[in-house]
């Protein structure tokens, strides 16, 4: 197998596929791809390939419906960044309530100056913040990431209020009793001192955040964006901070006109740019991959619905349809076949285990078809 690398992954993943494969970042025909940022275009969509992995959550540079139309399974590797996600939106809030930055700075500009003790004790009070103890965030999004980022702020003395219109039952048993839950957006805006963005980038979610809602928030209130820069309108936060309508707009997505501006934090999408978080994004990336090429396991597939269960037949065929295929796998009679017929978002993924060599070419003649892929054990 060939696998094609984008952006610099982490040798921890790529030792995952050192028997079997070959892992380039020239390959021109790759059957499988692993990037991180790189912005994929259609044109490297080949003929193939079959899966692209993303050492990371988001998948906005991934032509996602594209690779679908071709039968390309998408991974992305939920959950691997989420604490380095949230340490860095604790240091963000911090940051935003302790004048930490503007201090800092200042202390360089006097640094050689022969009273400097005098001076640091007169100009001190200058840089007088708040305590967050006490305080009420409000947690847009209750994801893996903003699950911890709760979890973390309540632990920090923080009133949490959690917002999402719906939540996973195992990750709202993972959430502390003390922290509310509310499907009522405008809550979260005249109640909290903070918001954190904790979102997916959707056509429904850009511009998430806008004069409209910002008018809706308390006065002073800090924003935080650690998920993607246009779920705030920039032009919008940029006259909510001109006109102190907001306290701060601290992100992960600085642009031009941004930054500058006082009481606007920037900085350089440090969110995943850990050691340990690269590390973990490019195992499951790696992981995600070689499940799915040997043995046709979609979990944390984003266009594909999750199928987990491992590969105890001599092979295994898997079909991609944008229809339900089981009547006419129905019709061809096979005996000691088993079949998993699952669906997601209007695409099919059917999975067929046997160990009758015979059984392999019985599904060539199936209509409707987008891929098929045969996996010998």
């Amino acid at each position: 197998m060939n696998i094609r690398t984008y952006n610099k992954i982490a040798p921890e993943g790529l030792k995952l596929l050192s028997r079997g494969y070959e892992v380039s970042d020239k390959t021109e025909d790759p059957n499988g791809i692993i990037l991180r940022s790189h912005l994929l275009t259609e044109s490297e969509l080949t003929e193939s390939l079959q899966v692209v992995s993303r050492a990371g959550i988001g998948v906005n540079n991934i032509p996602v419906a594209k690779c679908t139309e071709r039968g390309i399974a998408v991974f992305n590797t939920p959950g691997a960044n989420s604490n380095a996600v949230k340490e860095l939106v604790i240091c963000g809030l911090l940051l935003a309530s302790r004048k930490v930055l503007e201090a800092s700075q200042w202390l360089e500009w006097v640094a050689e100056e022969n009273d400097l003790q005098t001076r640091i004790e007169n100009s001190k009070k200058n840089y007088t913040g708040h305590e967050i103890k006490g305080k009420t965030v409000g947690v847009i999004g209750l994801g893996n990431i903003g699950i911890e980022v709760a979890n973390a702020l309540n632990a920090l003395g923080m009133k949490v209020i959690g917002y999402n219109r719906t939540i996973k039952p195992e990750l709202k048993e993972s959430l502390h009793e003390n922290i509310q839950i509310t499907s009522d957006i405008n809550e979260v805006y005249a109640s909290s001192d903070y918001i954190t963005l904790h979102i997916p980038l959707t056509e429904s979610t850009r511009n998430f955040i806008n004069t409209e809602t910002i008018n809706k928030m308390k006065e002073n209130v800090v924003v935080l964006n650690f998920a993607r820069g246009e779920l705030v309108n920039e032009n919008d936060i940029r006259d909510a901070l001109s006109n102190s309508r907001i306290a701060c707009y601290v992100t992960d997505f600085p642009t031009k006109s941004l930054i500058g501006l006082r009481n606007f934090i920037g900085l350089p999408h440090l969110g995943a740019s850990t050691y340990e978080a690269e590390e973990n994004c490019a195992i499951m990336a790696a992981n995600n991959l070689k499940n799915y090429l040997e043995e046709g396991l979609t979990v944390n597939s984003v266009n594909l619905p999750s199928f987990s269960k491992k590969m105890d037949s001599k092979y295994r065929i898997c079909l991609i349809s944008k229809n339900d295929l089981t009547n006419q796998i129905n019709e061809l009679n096979l005996k000691d076949v088993d079949i998993t017929s699952l669906e997601k978002n209007g695409i099919f993924y059917i999975v067929i285990d046997t160990d009758n060599e015979e059984h392999v070419k019985a599904f060539n003649d199936l209509k409707d078809v987008i891929r098929i892929r045969t996996l010998v054990k």
